[in-house]
């Protein structure tokens, strides 16, 4: 008979991390509880905070909706390849999604059809509409004759050097760059 022990450096990361949610979740509530919103929105539910602030806003009646920030993989631990979830959901996770398209739908919809709580919506990304009117500044070249756009969206504010070089030998190509979100700045 084999007994399996978790290391202790992982016993004491569980209990802080426990700690930490148990103080976050009585925050968010006497938060909550002054202000009353009608709604919270979280943009990524996998963290310790996302997890107080929906498991309080859930407890209180108040509504939470995850709005998709990005794309949801296939082998995501976060959105896809739940294999058994309560009938009645989890309050630590939004009862809402609100994602961009059915290819994502089809995704959680795996796992959400398969209990009470938690709902799929349908929206469109809004990202593109808030960058075009904010963000986007295009300087046109009058004099090139494009036959090719290609838009590089990037993760983090470097390019790589297969990029610069493809930029400086492909002549006829409108180069646009896209930065993440959190590097518009």
């Amino acid at each position: 008979d084999t007994e399996f022990s978790f290391p202790l450096a992982l016993k004491l990361k569980i209990i802080d991390n426990s700690i930490e949610f148990y103080i976050k979740k009585e925050v968010y509530r006497l938060i909550f509880l002054v202000k009353k919103p009608q709604t919270v929105f979280i943009k990524s539910f996998n963290n310790i905070n996302s997890f107080a602030a929906i498991y309080s806003a859930n407890i209180l009646g108040i509504r939470t909706v995850e709005y998709q920030h990005g794309q949801q993989g296939s082998n995501s631990l976060t959105y896809s390849n739940w294999n058994s979830i309560p009938l009645a959901g989890y309050k630590m996770i939004p009862k809402f999604f609100w994602i961009w398209e059915d290819t994502f739908k089809d995704k959680l919809d795996k796992w959400i059809s398969k209990q009470n709580y938690h709902e799929l919506q349908v929206f469109k990304n809004y990202w593109p509409d808030v960058y075009k009117i904010n963000f986007s500044k295009e300087y046109p070249n009058k004099n090139l004759k494009q036959k090719f756009t290609i838009l590089y969206c990037m993760q983090v504010p470097e390019i790589d050097q297969i990029i610069i070089d493809s930029m400086l030998q492909l002549k006829d190509i409108r180069w646009y760059l896209r930065l993440h979100p959190r590097t518009v700045d």
